[in-house]
Formats: structure tokens, sequence, C-alpha cells
């Protein structure tokens, strides 16, 4: 049977700066992540960052209005699969 939890790690010990949730907040109070709704950053099979945001989403050609992400909402990606598969 596999293990299907993800690790966790802080930023720190997978390389980056401590400060990063401080960066990322920084950063979207700025104005400076538009249309972000969420970011998970993964390294060396472990979680060391993990923010989900509220912003504007739509089914289809349906507004949905403001929506409050997380781990566990479904999410409209439309053709962005295509290009997160390209730069892979």
């Amino acid at each position: 049977m596999m293990d299907s939890e993800w690790k966790l790690a802080n930023p720190a010990e997978a390389g980056f700066a401590p400060d990063l949730a401080e960066r990322f907040e920084i950063a979207r109070e700025a104005g400076t992540l538009p249309n972000v709704h969420g970011v998970v950053a993964v390294r060396a099979g472990r979680i060391f960052f993990e923010r989900y945001l509220a912003g504007p989403d739509r089914a289809r050609a349906r507004p949905l209005g403001i929506v409050r992400f997380g781990p566990d909402t479904l999410h409209d990606l439309r053709s962005v699969t295509k290009s997160v598969v390209g730069l892979l």
C-alpha cells in the first residue's frame, strides 16, 4: 500500500528563504499576484509552501463569482493543463 500523505517541510529546509510566507503576503497585498488562486510548492517530495486565495472563477461560460479556493475546491482549469504539461 502506498502512503498518500504528503510530507511537509519549512521553506528553509527546502533551500528557500525562511520568510517566504511573509514575502508572498507582501506581494499579494501589493497586487502583484493577480488571478492567483493557489500555490503549492514541492521539493524532494515535501510540500514547503501552500497558500489558497479567494478570487473570481467561472464554469465554462457561466460566472461563479468570488470563490474561496482551498485544497478540496474544484477549479475550472481550461487549457492551463496543456501549458503545464508542455512546460514539464
